[in-house]
């Protein structure tokens, strides 16, 4: 699997079966993304990609920490942010730096999370936020410490 190939996946477009072109793997889908957005549903994403839905996100502040992570109320500059460490992690498994794996770890949850932000937000919005510079991006506090050893972590990709 090339690089662009599997940067389709980062754009969700391969989403619905991620593994079709791995011969030596059966193919599994995706699993299902939460529930169809309302107006009022929001998604909490933490940067290890662990994510949770409410109904109620009006109760809960823009970084909310449940059980030691912190998750952040998903927008389009945190996708944009989160879309930029999914590429690290496809070209580092493009480069055979990280094992089957910790690739399958991101892939997942990642295209649950583009699922949900096409759902929610318009597709010109979801391209928009790929699309925007993150470098400035300042993750959830705590990120750092939870990123140290993970596959994540700049300096190991």
């Amino acid at each position: 699997m090339s690089l662009s190939d599997r940067v389709a996946l980062v754009s969700g477009s391969a989403c619905a079966d991620p593994w079709s072109d791995f011969p030596s793997t059966p193919a599994r889908e995706a699993p299902d993304a939460p529930a169809p957005a309302t107006a009022a549903t929001a998604l909490f994403v933490a940067t290890d990609l662990q994510f949770w839905p409410t109904d109620e996100p009006e109760i809960f502040a823009r970084d909310t920490e449940l059980d030691g992570v912190t998750y952040r109320k998903l927008d389009p500059a945190y996708f944009s942010w989160l879309s930029s460490r999914v590429r690290l992690v496809i070209a580092a498994y493009d480069a055979h730096r990280i094992e089957r794996p910790a690739f399958d770890a991101v892939i997942t949850p990642w295209c649950s999370i583009y699922k949900w932000a096409l759902d929610t937000w318009s597709p010109d919005a979801v391209t928009a936020a790929e699309r925007a510079d993150s470098r400035l991006y300042i993750p959830p506090r705590g990120a750092h410490e939870r990123f140290s050893g993970q596959i994540f972590e700049s300096d190991s990709i």
